[in-house]
């Protein structure tokens, strides 16, 4: 997980092609003028997913993962809460 400003992006350039893609399109995109909704960058392997969310202060230990994909998260406005933890949970929901 990285953690970090919008304005240092470009420093996680070439970890990996599609996230080099991914870069470009978040520094090239007025956001003021985008939709919301899933917007394709290269087909399924590079999207993004735009909209309002309302963020719940206590998820209740609902940890998401991902097999396939990784998550760039962009607050607009206000804050997000990120967690991570180590324990091991009976029920496991993949997310993708």
């Amino acid at each position: 997980m990285i953690i970090d400003s919008l304005s240092n992006l470009s420093h996680y350039r070439f970890l990996h092609p599609n996230l080099d893609r991914a870069i470009d399109y978040l520094m090239q995109t007025d956001f003021q003028e985008l939709s919301y909704g899933r917007h394709a960058i290269k087909g399924d392997q590079i999207f993004l997913n735009y909209g309002e969310n309302q963020l719940i202060e206590n998820p209740e230990n609902k940890y998401e993962y991902h097999r396939h994909y990784m998550d760039i998260h962009i607050v607009m406005d206000g804050a997000e809460s990120i967690s991570l933890g180590y324990q091991t949970k009976e029920t496991i929901i993949d997310y993708q």
